[in-house]
């Protein structure tokens, strides 16, 4: 008869207890190796996908965006991928012949059209990308001058506060052109005009004493905004004639009118009617036979509010057409920021960033 005494029980467990945590140890280092091979692999992976992916947005950071999605997305993965390095800005007159550190950028902002400024539109040599009107160049820029969302607050021109002979349009230019010698005094045949600029000069600017005293020591009135708005706010209509007839060529004559509440009259460029803020928001002196059937159409606008106030019934829209979206997002207004992101762009796609 074999039986095992208390004595001799006790070693036994302890020896059944060392194998098993031998055993379990070896298991659990087995477990942690494959773990550790398996995070290496996750590793390796995912370094492959993270390189893949930012290889796939510099590649689209390389497109030139057309339209306001495509122009938010691309200053949104500059953001991202430039990790928020800074960017400074120098505002000088001309070029250096060198630069002064390692991706430092040259920028040519012109917001002139060609036949004021030939040279300004051509690609210069020494600078690096474009700031202008045109839709072609790196960062264009629109001559909006204030954030358009506050446009929507501005009241409409009243018509019911005009009298009887009240003259309803506006005209300030500075510079002749064969369309302005030509085309004004057929106006002016049919209704009045008040002229506060050099162009068929025939209102005095002290008719309205609030837009004289905005005057802050310029050589003419016409130089100083203030004073400008002033007046292009106290009639109903504002005739908008630019300089020139050029592709995405629209000055403050065009876009002013619009914050000032009243209805711009417009000849300009040939693509205007792609960045209104509504179909019905201008009216295009091309879109009538003659002068008279203008004249007759603004007094009648006038005369009946209802239809004049469809004239702004963009200001109550929620959403605005791309077009002028894209043009508020890409505008004086935001041109300092705009500039930043193309340098950053740029800083991204020639690897200066360690990504």
């Amino acid at each position: 008869m074999s039986f095992v005494t208390k004595s001799t029980k006790y070693p036994i467990y302890i020896l059944w207890a060392l194998c098993f945590i031998i055993i379990l140890s070896f298991v659990i280092i087995t477990l942690n190796i494959k773990i550790e091979n398996a995070n290496t692999e996750d590793t390796k992976i995912m370094h492959v996908f993270e390189s893949n992916l930012t290889e796939k947005l510099i590649n689209k950071l390389k497109i030139k965006p057309t339209n306001l999605l495509e122009w938010k997305l691309s200053h949104y993965l500059t953001s991202y991928l430039n990790k928020n390095q800074k960017v400074k800005i120098y505002l000088i007159s001309g070029i250096s012949e060198k630069k002064s550190w390692e991706g430092q950028k040259f920028v040519q902002f012109t917001i002139e059209p060609y036949i004021n400024c030939p040279s300004c539109s051509d690609d210069i040599e020494g600078f690096d990308f474009r700031s202008t009107y045109n839709e072609k160049c790196e960062v264009p820029t629109s001559y909006i001058r204030s954030d358009p969302n506050i446009w929507r607050t501005k009241q409409p021109f009243n018509v019911e506060n005009l009298g009887k002979n009240s003259t309803i349009v506006s005209f300030i230019a500075s510079h002749w052109t064969d369309f302005r010698k030509d085309w004004v005094p057929k106006l002016q045949t049919h209704i009045p005009v008040a002229s506060f600029g050099e162009v068929y000069n025939n209102t005095d600017w002290n008719i309205h004493p609030d837009c004289e005293a905005l005057e802050k020591n310029t050589k003419d009135h016409y130089e100083d905004f203030n004073a400008k708005d002033c007046i292009i706010e106290k009639y109903p209509f504002h005739l908008s004639i630019e300089n020139s007839q050029e592709p995405d060529y629209s000055s403050e004559k065009f876009w002013d009118p619009f914050k000032l509440g009243v209805v711009p009259i417009v000849w300009g460029a040939p693509n205007t009617r792609s960045y209104l803020p509504h179909p019905k928001s201008a009216i295009f002196i091309e879109d009538y036979p003659n002068v008279e059937d203008l004249a007759n159409h603004l007094k009648y606008l006038v005369e009946n509010k209802t239809a004049y106030l469809e004239y702004h019934q963009w200001r109550n829209m929620t959403n605005w057409p791309d077009g002028f979206e894209k043009k508020a997002y890409m505008s004086m207004y935001n041109m300092e920021c705009n500039i930043c992101k193309e340098v950053a762009r740029l800083r991204v796609i020639e690897e200066r960033v360690e990504l």
